[in-house]
């Protein structure tokens, strides 16, 4: 896997799954941004699909390294992108019943007042199962590290009744579950009817 790609597939991971420990494994001591914000929002239904829209703001240290990362990001197609991310997701999906799967992949980026903000858009299958009386969300034994400005969303429908989360989120506003400033965490299991 060349440079490029390698840095690709770990934003994917950064972008899409809410900062997972392979961020640091991946980047070493060569990490030249900071994460301003950085928000993962799942939106499940009552269906095997679920959305996963990422918004990240990377405040880089350098100009030429902010515009390093933009070439390296248009030279890989969404094609490209959507493959590495496909792989990143049978990686993770190890050991579970049914893997999870990429059905559609969208990402884009925009330079705003000196900041690179990415926003993907993922639509997966898998992160959420039906077993009858409920629906259960989960991603087998990942952990997340939720640090500096970063949450994690999970948005269900009006009308769904939440049974229980484990972990607990640290806000939670009607239907919405929010998880923020966790060093470690076990990827949320909620069950909801």
């Amino acid at each position: 896997m060349n440079s490029k790609k390698l840095m690709w597939v770990m934003l994917a991971v950064l972008i899409g799954f809410a900062i997972f420990n392979v961020v640091s494994s991946f980047m070493g001591n060569q990490k030249n941004y900071n994460v301003v914000s950085y928000t993962d929002t799942y939106t499940f239904s009552r269906d095997v699909q679920t959305k996963i829209e990422t918004k990240a703001k990377l405040a880089f240290d350098k100009t030429e390294d902010m515009e390093k990362a933009i070439e390296q990001f248009n030279q890989q197609s969404q094609q490209e992108q959507a493959n590495a991310h496909a792989e990143l997701l049978t990686k993770y999906s190890e050991g579970m019943a049914e893997p999870v799967k990429l059905v559609d992949y969208t990402s884009g980026l925009e330079t705003l007042d000196g900041f690179l903000n990415i926003q993907n858009i993922v639509i997966v299958t898998g992160l959420s199962t039906n077993t009858g009386s409920e629906w259960v969300t989960g991603f087998g034994k990942n952990q997340l590290q939720l640090k500096d400005n970063s949450k994690l969303v999970f948005v269900f429908p009006e009308d769904a009744k939440i049974m229980n989360a484990d972990p607990m989120p640290d806000e939670t506003n009607g239907n919405v579950l929010t998880w923020f400033n966790r060093d470690q965490m076990n990827f949320p299991v909620v069950r909801y009817q």
